[in-house]
């Protein structure tokens, strides 16, 4: 009950008496605590939510905060403008969406936080006062780590968009790669050893060598290479790479190298090594071109402990090739970026932004990792640690790292050739003839087809291309075997082994890779019909 007394006075105006009137608060007790029961209800609910939470008024002056906002902006900041105290910005912020939503509206907007650099989805309603006045209730949810899986996804969508394109660009490029390093081959051949012309030639070759690498090196970054994979001795091919790297360098840039030759070997392939060493040493080049330095490169084994700081690495024998440049450095910015592909630090026509993608992509194939430290203004060190195989060196004696070339040699056997590219035709038909062979030559696989089933006993063997129009390759296989099932056949790609289960399953004798030179064509077809040979001649009538 609530009382009010009031005095009772006489005409005189003195008091005589009082006035007591009493009144019911029980309807008024339950309003106020429910008031406050709701205050601390909802207040409660804002400072146990973990996304940051405030209201500014409409001039920008923070009226609360809740624990999770004082974090971010590591004070009370209560009574100070939203901009200064969140953002450290003097004028207000160039996203800001405080105006819209004081005029009564929801506002949302992304953001990226000057202040720390995290990503937030940022959610405004306005507050109504009794007064009229309105007020911005912010919500501040941390998105970054979305935002960071986002781009993930991303790049594997480009990346395998880029491995699809790499795939088709390998076939036609290798197509035109073929007849280029075909005839130049034969010509070598044919034009006299002391004529001007062999060297033309020779330069001619090794620019198509050159492209082949290339295709090879975008192949590799798409995953779609050759990786053929064995225990390996490095150093000779280190030392290999960096020799032929000397010849490009100007004057300027000094190499100093320490290659250790007591290393166990690595499970990879020499072309893989040869790439890693040969893009960091040309970005390295790269670094020092306008004033000159030193390229340095060690390669040594070390053991990887629980003791070590390597979280990243399984305990166990590595061997470490670091190398280090005197140049320009990167800025800690960029360092996050230099993985991904197509990114570089070097000017317009200097790079193509895959020589690290394409190390890294190798690096982790090899179950290694690579890490970069850089001083802007004073050089970077790449470190690439390959774990070693689980045996000595007898397995480099098994698995050498060149293999001997055969002498070329021929046949008089009767070859059928199927290839869409009349270039690519055209060069395999001088080629094989110059190799002592009887050539038929099809530019489809169904005029192949119907040629076969003319005289299935009139060919010793079968080469044809992967793709092609109507009908793949290794179809065209099955339905020669089908007709003939000890028919010898090779099926050429430009797709390196992308293509090798189909290849597989066609049940081929033979892969060649396209652009192939002439010694490795002689090479397989001799093996293969090497095989068959002892079947033929048993079939020939004895006299």
């Amino acid at each position: 009950m609530g009382f009010n007394y009031y005095p009772y006075r006489d005409e005189d105006g003195h008091v005589r008496g009082l006035l007591c009137i009493a009144y019911d608060l029980t309807e008024q007790q339950k309003i106020k605590e429910a008031l406050v029961h709701s205050e601390d209800k909802y207040r409660g609910m804002m400072e146990a939510m973990t996304d940051p939470v405030c209201i500014c008024s409409s001039d920008y002056r923070i009226e609360y905060m809740n624990p999770a906002m004082m974090e971010i902006a590591e004070q009370d900041a209560t009574g100070l403008h939203c901009h200064k105290a969140l953002h450290f910005l003097d004028e207000k912020c160039p996203w800001c969406i405080h105006e819209k939503v004081v005029r009564g509206c929801h506002a949302v907007v992304e953001i990226k936080s000057p202040r720390n650099g995290r990503f937030y989805h940022v959610s405004s309603s306005p507050v109504f006062k009794r007064d009229g006045i309105v007020s911005s209730l912010t919500i501040f949810r941390d998105i970054t780590e979305m935002k960071q899986l986002e781009s993930s996804l991303q790049q594997t969508s480009k990346m395998e968009a880029i491995g699809t394109l790499a795939g088709g660009i390998a076939h036609d490029f290798n197509n035109i790669l073929v007849p280029i390093m075909g005839y130049t081959e034969m010509l070598i051949d044919i034009v006299s050893d002391d004529s001007a012309q062999q060297e033309f030639l020779h330069e001619i070759y090794k620019a198509g060598k050159r492209a082949k690498e290339l295709v090879a090196q975008i192949l590799t970054f798409s995953r779609k290479g050759d990786e053929s994979m064995e225990p390996l001795t490095v150093h000779s091919i280190v030392k290999e790479s960096l020799k032929l790297l000397a010849f490009s360098l100007p004057a300027t840039i000094r190499i100093d190298h320490s290659i250790s030759s007591e290393c166990d070997p690595v499970v990879a392939n020499p072309t893989q090594i040869h790439q890693i060493v040969m893009n960091l040493a040309t970005n390295a080049y790269h670094a020092m071109e306008e004033n000159g330095g030193t390229l340095t490169v060690t390669l040594e084994q070390i053991t990887i402990s629980d003791g070590n700081n390597f979280p990243d690495l399984v305990n166990g024998e590595y061997l470490l090739l670091k190398v280090s440049d005197t140049g320009k450095g990167i800025s800690g910015d960029l360092l996050d970026k230099v993985f991904q592909p197509y990114f570089t630090t070097k000017s317009q026509g200097k790079g193509t932004g895959l020589g690290l993608s394409v190390v890294h992509g190798i690096v982790e194939l090899c179950r290694g990792k690579i890490k970069i430290e850089s001083r802007e203004g004073s050089g970077t060190d790449v470190y690439v640690y390959l774990p070693t195989a689980d045996f000595k060196h007898e397995a480099s004696k098994k698995y050498p790292v060149q293999k001997v070339r055969k002498l070329i040699q021929g046949g008089t056997e009767r070859v059928l050739i199927v290839d869409d590219n009349k270039a690519v035709l055209q060069m395999e038909i001088r080629l094989l003839e110059s190799l002592g062979y009887q050539v038929t030559a099809c530019d489809t696989p169904l005029k192949a087809l119907e040629v076969f089933k003319e005289e299935p006993e009139g060919f010793d063997l079968i080469l044809t291309d992967f793709t092609m129009p109507d009908m793949t390759g290794d179809r065209l296989a099955l339905e020669l075997t089908a007709i003939r099932p000890d028919l010898p056949v090779i099926i050429c790609t430009g797709n390196t082994f992308s293509d090798g289960d189909e290849i597989e399953t066609a049940g081929a004798n033979g892969i060649l890779v396209k652009p192939f030179n002439k010694a490795d064509l002689a090479s397989m077809i001799h093996r293969i019909l090497d095989k068959e040979r002892p079947r033929r001649e048993s079939l020939i009538p004895k006299q």
